[in-house]
């Protein structure tokens, strides 16, 4: 398995970053170069998460390494997850996705 990443630049200096697949340890340095490509965004980051076949605590330090960084240049950060219930609890309890988002 593996995840496949699309960044779309809006006008608006927002990257829009579609992601799905294997999210986990097996392509934690794929995900990690994706991320620091991503830091140029001028205004800020709109990811929309779908088709998790894999998920790990690897890919929730490094997305809330990315936000944690993304908040401190002062730059927009929102999640768009589209999940099942059980994927769902996990990430509520990170902080990640908030109940009734």
């Amino acid at each position: 398995m593996s995840y496949t990443i699309n960044i779309n630049q809006t006008g608006n200096g927002i990257s829009e970053i579609a992601l799905e697949g294997e999210l986990s340890l097996k392509n934690a340095e794929g995900l990690k170069n994706d991320f620091l490509s991503l830091s140029k965004a001028e205004s800020g980051y709109l990811f929309a998460i779908s088709n998790i076949q894999a998920l790990d605590i690897t890919f929730i330090q490094l997305l809330i390494a990315f936000k944690t960084k993304a908040i401190s240049e002062n730059k927009k950060f929102a999640i768009n997850w589209s999940l099942n219930d059980d994927l769902t609890n996990i990430l509520e309890s990170t902080g990640l996705l908030v109940a009734n988002e």
